[in-house]
C-alpha cells in the first residue's frame, strides 16, 4: 500500500541519516559492527517485527537494509568504495 511504502521510505531516510551521522561522530570512519550497533541503539524503539525477521544470510532485515543503504551511499560518492574490509568510511567530499 501507499502507507507501507511511505513508512519504509521514512525509515530508510532516517536510517541513512543515522548512518552518516554515526560515521561523522567517529571522525568519518568506523567498523561495520560499530556502526550497526550505533544504528541499533538509536532505532531500537522504532523497529517493527518485520525489521527483526531473519533474512538471506540469517541476519535481521534491518541490518540487510543498512547494507543496501551503504551500497547506495557508495554509489553516490558519499561513502568510500575502497575502504578496508569491514570498515565503513565517508568519502573526502562528505
Amino acid at each position: 500500500t501507499d502507507q507501507t511504502r511511505t513508512a519504509l521510505s521514512d525509515v530508510r531516510g532516517l536510517t541513512q541519516h543515522i548512518l552518516i551521522d554515526a560515521l561523522q561522530g567517529f571522525s568519518g570512519s568506523a567498523s561495520k559492527r560499530t556502526i550497526e550497533a550505533e544504528i541499533e541503539r538509536r532505532l531500537l524503539n522504532e523497529f517493527n517485527p518485520a525489521d527483526l525477521e531473519k533474512v538471506g544470510e540469517g541476519i535481521p532485515r534491518w541490518k540487510k537494509n543498512v547494507q543496501w543503504i551503504r551500497f547506495d551511499l557508495v554509489e553516490r560518492g558519499i561513502m568510500k568504495k575502497d575502504s578496508q574490509r569491514g570498515i565503513w568510511e565517508l568519502s573526502e567530499s562528505s
